[in-house]
């Protein structure tokens, strides 16, 4: 199966920075599988409902105007992909990592976040 690593690494960077929580929501669940699995170095998730009240509470804490975003082209192959990214403004990251996605289907099954 060929997959648009891009486009569906585009769609998380849009997950992470969703603070409506209903809007969120919307684009876990058109996003990940039911069962989708999220590690990083903070937290080990399991399901959607686990995800988006993760991310939910890390959105309400992100100061404003600070925000995701991809820093390199997705690298992918068969059913994975890895990205880098930032977090901050344009041209001022206060943070950034590089995650790898497991897909099924067009869905990502894991996600595996690591921090710089």
């Amino acid at each position: 199966m060929s997959h648009d690593y891009q486009a569906i690494v585009d769609k998380f960077i849009d997950v992470a920075n969703e603070a409506d929580d209903t809007r969120r929501r919307a684009l876990i669940d058109a996003l990940f599988t039911e069962d989708a699995e999220y590690c990083d170095p903070d937290a080990q998730l399991v399901g959607r409902d686990a995800i988006d009240a993760y991310l939910g509470r890390l959105s309400k804490n992100f100061p404003p105007g600070l925000s995701f975003a991809l820093t390199a082209t997705v690298n992918g192959h068969h059913d994975q992909a890895r990205f880098s990214w930032q977090f901050g403004r344009p041209g001022a990251a206060v943070a950034g990592g590089t995650d790898v996605i497991i897909l099924e289907g067009d869905r990502v099954k894991r996600l595996h976040a690591f921090f710089n």
